[in-house]
């Protein structure tokens, strides 16, 4: 070959790189230290060939293999703990990446008996991907089932070598019996199914190769969230049988068990099957599918007919009744008689009652024709808009009740369809947590799901039901926060795992049970190797000693999971369950004080063995959102070189704080004329601060707005205009609350909230408000600018980016002792008065450490707590601490 980029003797060629590498068709362990290309690589090749816009769509991201295996693991422990009763050290050891040898010279022996339990069920644990992408999961789940059926057979006296006939048998066995995934996407099924074909490639002599196995109908297209036809549930052979049955149930159960029967053994047959025989197998299988899905379809619409039969009825009724009192009434009761008003509010209700039957007429309407439509489309063979599982899986909810484990790292970031939203129960539309309850759904009682997901939904407002459906239906495993860059996504995640107790079952066990959470989130970028030492050793008592070996800082929490109740916004905190007390305002006594002819109540609550009283913080004050224009650049101005890209202001345009106050009523409400106020129109407008992390500064206490709104009576009128806009539509809120002195904060930002006082003018949605005139503006800064409010803020209300203004409500705000009140009204001015000479003066070194000792004497922190408050903070803001720490260095 001519071509010098060719040559294979050139290490700047082609070929030369590619000889660095060893190609292989074996996946190994997380613990490979080769140069290997392997199976692997398939999958990443797959998630990063999507456009990023694409993977952002879909909520696609790769999964590092040392996590992967960490999950498949310890569900797989936790399934063979309860099926076999073996301990569970003995289990770990089974799985650990040791060399047989060191495992037969632990101090717990797998004896011949209890390997014979354990290669038992391993064969029986059925396991699901609902998302299951190029089929990393399942992968690591058939490699760690192959791992512990050897170790398990070689204490049986039974050992047998990779690439023997026996070896690749027992491959196929687990991928046919207990392996499944589904994927909305064909290509990425079509890649999981490769990577299995060459998983048993490996193991196959030559002259042996087989062709892909027969894995249709155990890795299949489809949408995992949707399973039902307008709503309404297909019924297994196993749920009918439970239930009392009319004739017609009991005629449909028995059709449906010699159709599933004959479903079973068509689809056993196909998975062995010659490839010649595929297509009639499938037709036949496809043509069983229609047949089951037109009987519970037919099913079900003789029960939506039934039901609108009934409504139909009864809102004739309702109307012949309403026709009847009417004319009763103008004959009998003249229209100025006492008790009239009380006889025209009962129509008032019956009407009502008719309104809401047409409606729930209208809505089974819609549901029928969409069935009728929807089962067209499938007979047709258009497409299939449903993923059912009971269907498609029904052996494993036939013999299984459900699947055992459910694992993957479903999408995030991106949202469902209204219907699906509500059908799961849910505020919010993210796909995570739908598919978190749609995982749990599809698990037998006992069974175990672990995914990696966003963790938005551990504390804020619009994840609570998913929170109180976690609660009342699992028992929490562990929480794990994960290091931002693991996958690349735009959201920080986790690994949640959980075991699935439906509500009626075992609720003390449930709200006894202890829950494991760490903050691993200080692991430096792109160290796998770190990572993947702590995943190994997590449940080690030297964990923490591990981690400050190899410089890492990582938080280890432990409580029962009934504490989470104690607070109203249930958060799933990776925190201190001691100083989550002080937020107790679900069963914490109450007194009541009053001040200015007001009640207010505060909660008691033990710390140690002092107690303190708080508020919650919307009983004292009033928070509230300012203005939305709805297209900045028309109406907003901004200081050079802030962040935006707005007008540069002048200020010889701006009112100063003296002519504000001089400003009428109806300059303040219908805007400004420059003429009567020397050409000035502009008014400083609070809209958030950026922070200066590299100089250690956040934007509390006094910060000058860096942001000011057009106020001319032009530019009001335009902007009260586009209230009624179809685009970029403007909102006027609380003007009430317009040029009163109050207290804003940011929304949005790694160190968000930051707090400082408002400029006594206008205040935009992301510069919101606080009006209190319980306690003194500087308490309410000191408060909320200490670590310790925020800890407690980003740790029990609000650990995202983006806070709320009903997060500042359910705070626990401390009542403040006069002489502390005293002190820290004094600091925070003398903050301020230095700010006003210089914004960015460096307060954390002085006026902050005395306000952080007030601080936590008054809730009654000990040493323990402070190191553990200081700890987190530095866990949590590394780049704001070692400038912070830089600059006190260099000033000593």
């Amino acid at each position: 070959m001519p071509n010098p980029f060719f040559d294979p003797k050139s290490d700047d060629g082609l070929l030369g790189f590619l000889n660095n590498y060893n190609f292989t068709i074996e996946e190994d362990t997380p613990l490979d230290i080769e140069v290997a290309l392997d199976p692997e690589m398939l999958g990443k090749i797959f998630e990063n060939l999507l456009e990023e816009d694409e993977r952002k769509k879909s909520g696609t991201y790769y999964t590092p293999r040392p996590v992967v295996h960490f999950i498949c693991q310890t569900t797989l422990i936790e399934q063979l703990y309860e099926r076999t009763d073996i301990s569970k050290d003995l289990l770990k050891d089974l799985f650990n990446e040791t060399t047989l040898e060191a495992f037969f010279d632990k101090k717990e022996k797998l004896t011949p008996k209890k390997a014979r339990k354990i290669d038992d069920e391993l064969s029986e644990i059925k396991i699901l991907d609902p998302a299951v992408g190029s089929g990393a999961f399942l992968i690591a789940m058939l490699q760690n089932l192959m791992f512990a059926r050897r170790r398990c057979k070689k204490v049986l006296g039974e050992s047998v070598t990779r690439g023997t006939t026996v070896f690749s048998q027992w491959k196929l066995e687990f991928i046919k019996r207990c392996l499944y995934g589904v994927d909305i996407k064909p290509e990425a099924i079509e890649i999981a199914k490769l990577r299995f074909w060459l998983s048993l490639v490996v193991d196959m002599e030559r002259e042996h190769v087989q062709p892909l196995p027969n894995l249709d109908y155990n890795l299949m297209v489809g949408d995992s969230l949707i399973e039902e036809l307008s709503g309404e549930g297909f019924f297994t052979e196993s749920e009918l049988s439970a239930r009392t049955l009319t004739n017609d149930e009991d005629e449909l159960l028995t059709r449906y068990q010699i159709l599933f029967k004959k479903l079973r053994e068509i689809k056993n047959d196909y998975f062995d099957a010659p490839i010649n025989d595929h297509p009639k197998l499938r037709e036949n299988i496809l043509e069983l599918e229609k047949e089951i899905l037109s009987l519970n379809y037919h099913n079900q619409q003789k029960l939506l007919n039934n039901e609108l039969k009934k409504k139909t009825e009864l809102l004739e009724k309702k109307r012949v009744y309403l026709k009847e009192q009417s004319q009763i009434q103008k004959t009998l009761i003249p229209p100025k008689q006492k008790g009239t008003q009380k006889k025209l509010i009962t129509f008032s209700k019956i009407k009502k009652e008719i309104s809401n039957i047409e409606k729930s007429i209208k809505i089974l309407n819609k549901k029928l024709k969409y069935n009728e439509e929807q089962l067209d489309n499938f007979e047709n063979g258009e497409y299939r808009p449903f993923f059912s599982y009971k269907l498609h899986f029904g052996d494993v909810f036939q013999s299984n009740g459900g699947f055992d484990i459910v694992i993957g790292n479903p999408p995030y970031g991106v949202k469902v369809k209204n219907n699906l939203q509500k059908n799961f129960g849910l505020q919010s539309k993210d796909t995570y947590g739908v598919f978190i309850i749609r995982g749990l759904q599809l698990l037998r009682s006992g069974g175990y799901l672990s995914f990696i997901t966003s963790d938005t939904w551990q504390t804020i407002k619009s994840h609570l039901l998913l929170r109180e459906f976690i609660l009342n239906n699992t028992m929490v495993y562990h929480l794990l926060s994960m290091p931002g860059w693991v996958f690349g996504a735009t959201v920080n995640t986790s690994i949640l795992t959980l075991k699935y107790i439906p509500n009626r079952e075992k609720r003390v066990e449930r709200e006894e049970n202890i829950i494991y959470l760490t903050d691993f989130t200080n692991i430096p970028s792109q160290n796998i190797d770190a990572l993947e030492l702590i995943l190994t050793n997590l449940y080690s008592n030297k964990l923490k000693e591990i981690a400050k070996s190899i410089d890492i800082s990582i938080g280890i929490y432990h409580y029962k999971q009934k504490l989470i109740k104690k607070f109203s916004n249930l958060p799933f905190f990776i925190a201190s369950p001691k100083i989550f007390q002080i937020t107790n305002d679900v069963d914490s006594p109450i007194e009541k004080i009053k001040r200015n002819e007001e009640t207010y109540e505060l909660r008691k609550i033990k710390i140690d063995n002092e107690f303190i009283r708080v508020f919650t913080f919307g009983n004292i004050a009033i928070i509230k959102k300012g203005i939305d224009t709805g297209e900045n650049k028309i109406f907003l101005f901004q200081i050079e070189g802030v962040y935006g890209n707005y007008r540069i202001i002048d200020f010889h345009e701006v009112l100063s704080k003296d002519e504000i106050k001089s400003l009428s009523d109806e300059d303040k409400f219908y805007g400004i004329d420059p003429r009567s106020h020397n050409g000035k129109y502009i008014l400083p407008y609070d809209k958030g601060g950026e922070s200066k992390t590299e100089n250690g500064w956040l934007p509390n206490y006094y910060v000058p707005t860096d942001y000011f709104i057009d106020w001319s009576k032009t530019s009001v009128n335009l902007l009260k205009e586009r209230k009624k806009a179809s685009k970029h539509k403007s909102t006027i809120r609380n003007k009430q609350f317009w040029f009163k002195e109050g207290i804003t904060f940011s929304l949005t930002g790694q160190y968000c909230p930051t707090l400082r006082f408002g400029s006594g003018a206008l205040f935009d949605n992301n510069g919101s408000t606080i009006f209190c005139k319980f306690f003194h503006p500087n308490l309410i800064l000191a408060v909320f600018c200490s670590k310790l409010g925020k800890y407690i803020f980003k740790n029990y209300i609000n650990h995202t980016v983006h806070a709320q203004v009903d997060d500042f409500k359910i705070f626990p705000f401390i009542e403040i002792p006069k002489v502390e009140q005293e002190k820290l009204i004094k600091l925070v001015n003398s903050i301020k008065q230095k700010q006003m000479k210089n914004k960015y003066y460096n307060y954390f070194q002085y006026e902050q450490k005395e306000i952080e000792e007030i601080i936590d004497k008054i809730y009654k922190l000990n040493q323990d707590d402070i190191k553990e408050v200081d700890s987190w903070y530095e866990r949590k803001y590394p780049i704001l601490v070692d400038a912070q720490k830089q600059i006190e260095e260099e000033s000593k």
